[in-house]
């Protein structure tokens, strides 16, 4: 996934901000990997109803008929199309909770961080300016 991180919790202290954050990023990775998976199988499912789609009409032209029309080929498209707006807006989705996942995990874990002052005292025996 784009812009996707990984996250480590430590396992032995995960709040309960910590644990519903990352339960929530657990829960859209699998709901991203099972439509991503969809997307795949649509896609295949897609070409075989075109080929299907085209050898149908092949036929029907040579029998004179007209056009069996390419009902399945137009839901499988249509099915495709909801899949993929769906893996779109579960990346989205991933992104934000993981961004959430993160401030739960910085707002109980201590800053490792050394935070200068912003003033630095003047020393005695610092020259003056």
């Amino acid at each position: 996934m784009r812009g996707s991180l990984p996250v480590t919790v430590p396992t032995q202290f995960r709040p309960p901000a910590v644990e519903k954050a990352a339960g929530q990023v657990e829960r859209l990775r699998g709901a991203h990997r099972d439509a991503s998976r969809r997307v795949d199988a649509l896609t295949e499912a897609l070409t075989k109803a075109q080929d299907d789609d085209r050898r149908a009409l092949a036929g029907a032209l040579a029998a004179g008929k007209t056009d069996p029309g390419g009902q399945v080929v137009e839901r499988v498209e249509s099915d495709l199309r909801h899949e993929q707006r769906n893996v779109e807006a579960l990346t989205l989705a991933v992104g934000d909770a993981e961004c959430e996942l993160s401030r739960a995990v910085a707002l109980v874990q201590p800053s490792t961080r050394w935070n200068p002052p912003t003033r630095w005292p003047r020393s005695r025996s610092a020259p003056p300016r």
